[in-house]
């Protein structure tokens, strides 16, 4: 519909309304609500040692779950705070959420995607380590469970620290640490004790190339999102003076379980640093050079067969 109807959607939806986010994350589940569904349902040979929904549903903490909600409702202000992050599962972007801090430095736009270049300052992250390194509801659910634990424990069950978005990279999950301290090593807490799969992580300031899509996060939207982003970054027409220079892709999810699955907020990210542009168009001469020297190649080859096929008769 979106694809084969533009001027009739851009007409009746214009973009920036909430009518046609709407409508672009119910034409991204296209493809990865199926998945979810195939994945959930075990046909996927990959899901045999990932860990299960009644995995994930035993990893509650009950008395974590009950200071929290004690937590929230213990004053008038917690309260209000409460039933307005309650409401984001309705809403695209979190309302009355700690939000990563980026500093927007460039965009870039290709024909099928527009790349938003952000800085991030050095912070500090909580992190956890996955089960495995996939885009599985289990797995990624079962993560982000022992995360928010972390968190609440730290934090006196105050719901309101935990922040977003949630970020996978390399088979751990961050969440940002708001304050930006960590825990001084001569006094861990009770739970960095308990366990080491948790921990508090700082990542250096970096610059992050990143493509923003709606609907969930499967193994196969993943992948879709983060070629769609490499090829953007490479795109000749573009001639992008940015380059990746981590091949670690960065899943970012801006909304809490239970949203509503259109109106879910993603993004894939890779690390950037900014080339000059003598060098981004001496690539870019190079690149021409080479085509033209398979394309001399080949003609030289076709003349050849001719020269060879005129001989024989």
């Amino acid at each position: 519909m979106a694809k084969g109807h533009p001027e009739l959607i851009d007409a009746f939806w214009p973009e920036g309304t909430l009518a046609r986010e709407d409508i672009v994350g119910i034409q991204s589940l296209v493809k990865s609500l199926p998945e979810r569904v195939e994945e959930v349902r075990g046909g996927d040979s990959k899901q045999q040692q990932s860990p299960s929904i009644r995995d994930v549903i035993q990893n509650c903490d009950i008395d974590v779950f009950q200071n929290t909600v004690r937590e929230s409702f213990n004053t008038e202000e917690n309260r209000k705070r409460s039933f307005v992050l309650a409401q984001n599962a309705f809403r695209r972007t979190p309302k009355s959420a700690n939000l990563l801090p980026f500093a927007d430095i460039d965009t870039i736009h290709s024909n099928d995607a527009t790349v938003k270049i952000r800085s991030i300052e050095e912070s500090s992250f909580y992190s956890t380590k996955m089960d495995y390194d996939e885009y599985t509801f289990a797995n990624m659910g079962n993560a982000l469970i022992k995360l928010t634990n972390f968190i609440l424990k730290e934090m006196n069950y105050n719901v309101g620290d935990i922040a977003s978005p949630f970020i996978i990279r390399d088979s751990r999950m961050y969440i940002w640490k708001k304050d930006g301290t960590s825990i001084p090593p001569s006094s861990p807490s009770e739970f960095m004790s308990d366990t080491t799969e948790s921990s508090i992580e700082s990542w250096s300031a970096c610059n992050l190339a990143s493509i923003e899509f709606s609907g969930i996060c499967t193994e196969g939207e993943v992948d879709r999102q983060s070629n769609k982003l490499k090829e953007a970054l490479s795109d000749e027409g573009v001639m992008s003076p940015w380059k990746i220079v981590d091949d670690s892709l960065l899943v970012l999810q801006y909304n809490a379980p239970g949203t509503l699955p259109w109106r879910r907020k993603n993004q894939v990210a890779y690390v950037v640093e900014k080339v000059d542009a003598a060098s981004v168009s001496k690539e870019s001469m190079d690149a021409k050079e080479d085509d033209g020297d398979i394309a001399c190649d080949d003609s030289e080859g076709i003349a050849d067969a001719i020269t060879d096929e005129s001989t024989y008769e």
